[in-house]
């Protein structure tokens, strides 16, 4: 016989806290054995539609919980991610790339956006980044002769806000 290799298993699961006896009950366990009525473990469901169960230590053991994290889709510039993203750090100017246009669902979980940087005299620098769940794509592209056009609204204040910008022909 050829010498045993060693594998790691990836696999996503999902799984719930569920005592010997609940899954005794349920047929997840082969050879009941009363005296394990209370042991604590999980109930298990496989990617396959297969369902187990496992002792918590074997189970705590080899498993590790995905953590879905929200994230922030109203982010349009430094400072406001700097108020909605508690741990956020930058280094060198937050705002070098400009957001054009955005489009974002939290309950769909997803997030598309077109950010430009300009070289003033040169051109514009053009990023795209679509975002599903946690994949995320992107694409960046260099525009020669292009520029960022800006439309501002001014306040009661005189304080000028931006409220849309383009990229156009320098």
């Amino acid at each position: 016989m050829n010498e045993l290799k060693e594998y790691r298993a990836i696999k996503v699961v999902k799984a719930k806290p569920m005592k010997y006896h609940e899954a005794g009950h349920w047929g997840y366990v082969r050879d009941y054995d009363v005296g394990k009525d209370e042991q604590e473990g999980y109930y298990i469901e496989y990617e396959d539609g297969y369902k187990s169960w496992s002792p918590k230590e074997t189970f705590e053991k080899n498993y590790v919980e995905i953590e879905k994290k929200s994230k922030t889709f109203g982010n349009t510039c430094a400072n406001g991610t700097k108020k909605n993203v508690k741990d956020v750090k930058f280094w060198g100017n937050g705002d070098l790339f400009e957001l054009i246009s955005k489009a974002s669902s939290e309950s769909e979980g997803w997030m598309k956006s077109t950010k430009a940087m300009e070289i003033p005299g040169v051109g514009v620098v053009v990023q795209v980044t679509t975002q599903q769940g946690d994949n995320v794509a992107e694409a960046v592209t260099f525009v020669p002769g292009a520029k960022i056009d800006r439309e501002f609204e001014t306040d009661e204040n005189g304080k000028k806000t931006v409220v849309s910008r383009r990229i156009i022909k320098g």
